[in-house]
């Protein structure tokens, strides 16, 4: 399958093969967020409803095997080992903090999951929006269980 989701320069500038072309005269680096983009939709497209988890996903949609895909998620989100490393230190001060003991399960988690975000932010990509909309979801989760409760 071809890997449609890469960027490329045709005679009227960047286009990608997802979907035809993605404007006229882009610069490469917004042809390339646009590609992330129109990918993005695709993957939850694809997976939503299913159990299917998101690299697997991924693989039936461009047809790279386990190692492109992660090698693409490395390039996103930044070296494994150093985005483990940060959501580690960050998540062990959350739990040695005052108010950890007292927390719901759920507050908790979504303290956790936000870790590993602002993880992947700082060692990847900082301008790939859904990172930034899972940290304000994850938050949002909380709230609607605290509002549950009033």
């Amino acid at each position: 399958m071809e890997k449609i989701f890469e960027p490329f320069i045709g005679p009227n500038g960047w286009y990608c093969h997802f979907e035809g072309h993605v404007g006229v005269g882009l610069t490469k680096q917004e042809a390339e967020r646009e590609a992330v983009n129109k990918y993005d939709i695709a993957m939850e497209k694809h997976y939503m409803g299913t159990m299917k988890n998101q690299v697997t996903a991924e693989m039936e949609i461009t047809g790279n095997d386990i190692h492109e895909v992660l090698e693409a998620r490395g390039r996103r989100y930044g070296e494994y080992h150093m985005v483990a490393q940060l959501s580690q230190a960050l998540k062990e001060a959350l739990q040695v903090s005052p108010s950890w003991v007292h927390m719901e399960p759920h507050q908790q988690e979504s303290l956790e999951m936000i870790c590993n975000k602002v993880s992947r932010i700082c060692n990847g990509d900082p301008f790939y929006v859904d990172s930034w909309r899972d940290i304000a979801g994850y938050a949002q989760l909380v709230v609607n269980e605290l509002e549950k409760s009033q």
